[in-house]
Formats: C-alpha cells, structure tokens, sequence
C-alpha cells in the first residue's frame, strides 16, 4: 500500500522497512515497560535510536524488519497473556506468530521460542492453551483457504519452505559461519566498523547478570524473559541451520539483514543491565554507573553510525548520479546499455520509461573471465563500470570493475563521464560511463548518444 501511494522514488524504496522499524521500535517500547518499568523503556529506546545498525537497516530496505515487527508484538501479547491470565492476549499473540509465518516461514522458530517459555512454566501451562488453541484454528484456516485457491491445502508452506528454509551447505566454511553473527554483534564488520557500537556486550552482560540472578532466585518475571530472548531466541534465529543432515549444515549467505530480527532482544537485554546499574555507585555520586554507561554507549553508537551507513550512502549517490545523467543522454531510440545484474535492476526499479531510451544487458558476479567476455562482445552502446558496489550485501566482485579484470579498454571506447569517490573495500574504482561505437562507423553508431 505504501508503495502504491508514493510514486517512485527512494523514500517509497524504504517506506515500508522504515514504518515497520519504527513499529517494531514502538512494540519495544511497550514490551520494555510491561518488563522494566518506565526507565527501562526509555533505555530500551535510546538503544534503538543510538545503535548504528538501526539507521542502516531501516533505511536500506531490509525485509527482516517486517519479520521483527510480527516477533516483538508475539512476546509483547504473550507476556500479558501469561501474567494477567488473558486468553485474548494470547490468541493475539498467535496471531502473530501467524502473520509472522506468511511473511516467512523461518518465523516457526517462534513457535520454537514459545515451546521453550511453555517447558520454563509447566506449573502454569494451562496458560498456554488459548495461543496453541488459536494457532492450530488459524493454520487450519490458512490451509482450508489455500485449498479453494489452489487445490493444494500446504501450498503455501510448500512454496515459502523452499527458498526461505533450504540454503546452502556451508559444512566447508562452518566456523567462518558461525562466528560472523559474533564479529557483527560484539566487534567490527567486513569494512571495518562497529554495526553494534557497544550495545551488544551490554546485552551479553545484561543477559548474563539475568541469569545470575535468576538462578540465585532473585529473580521475577523480568529475568527470565530476557534469559529466554537473548540465550534462546538469539541463538535459534542467528546460530541453528536451515537444515542440518548427517552430511551437512544448510544456511542462507550470512548477511547483515537477517540481525533485525533479533536486534530488539539485544536492545531489552542491554537496557535491563543499564537499568539494574543505573544506582549503583558511590552513596554520594548523583550518577550511578548505570547511567554513566548509558552516556558511553550513546556517544560510541552515535559516533560510529555515519561510518556504518557511509558504504550505503555512496552506492546510493552513485545511483542518483547515473540514473540523473542517463536521463540528460536519452534518446528517442533505444540503446544497448552493458553492466552488471545489479545496476541493471537498480535502473528498472528506479528509472521510470528506461525501455523506452535503453536496451538493458547485464553480467553476473560469477567469474571474471565472464566478465572479460561480456565487455569484449560490446559492439555499441553505453556500459557502466566501477563505482560502489553493492553495499552490506555483495562483494566488490558484483559489480564489472576494469582494475580487477584482465581487460584494456579499446580504442572505440570514449569516457563519457566519471563519478569518483573516497577509495574503500566496497569502491576501488571511478564510476564511469563509457560510449562504445561500432568499428564500421554505421548508421547503428548514429544512435549511441555523444
């Protein structure tokens, strides 16, 4: 809906992820005072807008946001449920897990998370039925509704299971795997900046001080939640496979996407240990060290956020420039236009009539001997190279880069224009637009724009 009112443009490109980051913001919050108190919201809070992550992911179209929204408003539902013995709330909280499930079928692990909370209060379980009642009454439904549209009762897990849940088998690079999550949560990233800033060693910290005082039985309801989100939902969302046979361990590329869904568990973890510090501290001393922490933290994420999205904003400048310059060039009669996929996509998406000026041809990131021959088999037209590829998602190898390419531009080239930019790990090269005429001076050649 959000799409279809705005016209084309970037701010309806993140639209939809930004409203969903801010609602899930929001059901923090709520979640944060039903655990904490009025403090701990406002901490749970400061973290969300401190943490440089959360401008990055808001903002660069992450879909996982959505799956975010559907698990905060899960355990918000469900811990009202419980504690004030509410059967709405926890039909409520079914749905959820439902909405969550036509979103993407991975959200089962919140079914998951919920089986655990169910094991950690058996003496309360017939708290529970109402949610289970609910859930097994709306996948009844969906699957009798799939049935009228399709004939096939589990279409629609048959078809979300297997891009959503199959993956790669990624046995041979398991510990490479395995450790990206912790080097993206508690240390820098691939480019290198702290996504996290210092939130996530508070909440390794707050999560573990919950469990102290939890086994220590000093606990209520609050410890456990967060014993339950950080050491139980962090670890099935981020560390369990898609599939795990006896021959290999099946996940999706880890990318940094797929940490908006547990971010808001990191965020409640390290605002219950700034909450539980916040007095403590010598008698006379107006600040406690809870708070003294809270100001560390804000002023390092604060400090680091426009270094995290900095990969962003230049591939995004780099697009407005090309996309701004294409239109000035375009002609009445469509040209060949030679780049890689993803550029290709950027155009369609974001350059309303480009069939209408441009004949669009694109290469893979595969090999870069496919490269060679793509730009080898370019007769006439535009091609596109360098610039900043991809960023947080792909490799500088996604985009067509002549210095990593054994390729000498020929002499029927001719340098249109050129957008430069600081040199990085995610840009090595100008963004240039090259004019390409055919060798025989043709009538064709009269077409490629001068």
């Amino acid at each position: 809906m959000l799409y279809r009112v705005f016209s084309i443009n970037e701010l309806a490109f993140v639209l939809p992820i930004l409203a969903f980051a801010l609602g899930t913001h929001a059901l923090s919050i709520f979640l944060a005072r039903d655990l904490l108190g009025a403090r701990g919201a406002f901490l749970t809070s400061l973290l969300f807008l401190v943490t440089p992550y959360e401008t990055l992911a808001s903002t660069a179209n992450v879909p996982d946001y959505i799956h975010a929204f559907f698990g905060v408003a899960c355990a918000w539902a469900a811990y009202r449920g419980y504690h004030r013995q509410s059967d709405r709330y926890m039909a409520l909280a079914a749905v959820f897990v439902v909405l969550g499930l036509l979103n993407r079928l991975s959200a089962v692990l919140l079914a998951e998370t919920l089986a655990v909370a169910t094991l950690f209060t058996l003496r309360q379980w017939r708290r529970w039925l109402a949610l289970l009642a609910a859930f097994a009454v709306l996948v009844g439904l969906m699957c009798l509704a799939d049935f009228f549209y399709s004939g096939l009762p589990y279409g629609w897990i048959v078809n979300y299971s297997g891009p959503v849940m199959g993956g790669y088998d990624v046995t041979s690079i398991l510990g490479y795997e395995l450790m990206l999550y912790p080097r993206y949560v508690f240390h820098h990233n691939d480019y290198p900046n702290w996504m996290f800033g210092l939130t996530g060693w508070c909440a390794a910290f707050g999560a573990l001080l919950a469990l102290g005082r939890a086994v220590l039985r000093r606990a209520g309801g609050a410890e456990w939640f967060v014993v339950l989100a950080f050491f139980v939902f962090v670890a099935l969302f981020e560390f369990m496979p898609h599939r795990l046979t006896l021959h290999g361990y099946w996940s999706h590329p880890r990318i940094f996407r797929y940490l908006a869904q547990i971010s808001p568990a990191l965020y409640l973890s390290g605002a219950y240990l700034l909450d539980r510090l916040w007095d403590l501290g010598p008698r006379r001393s107006p600040v406690g060290l809870g708070a003294v922490l809270c100001i560390a933290v804000a002023l390092f994420g604060l400090q680091r956020t426009p270094r995290v999205a900095g990969p962003l904003c230049d591939a995004n400048r780099d697009g407005r420039q090309l996309i701004a310059y294409l239109r000035t060039i375009a002609t009445d009669e469509p040209v060949p236009l030679f780049t890689d996929f993803w550029r290709i996509e950027l155009l369609q998406a974001q350059y309303p009539g480009h069939d209408k000026a441009w004949a669009l041809h694109g290469v893979g990131s595969d090999s870069k001997d496919e490269k060679v021959r793509f730009l080898r088999s370019v007769q006439e037209g535009l091609v596109i190279t360098g610039g900043a590829t991809l960023p947080w998602y792909s490799s500088i190898d996604l985009i067509v880069s002549l210095s990593r390419l054994d390729f000498t531009v020929p002499p029927s080239w001719t340098l249109l224009r050129q957008s430069d930019g600081k040199l990085a790990s995610w840009r090595v090269e100008p963004l240039r637009v090259w004019s390409v005429k055919s060798q025989d001076g043709g009538a064709a050649a009269a077409t490629v724009p001068p």
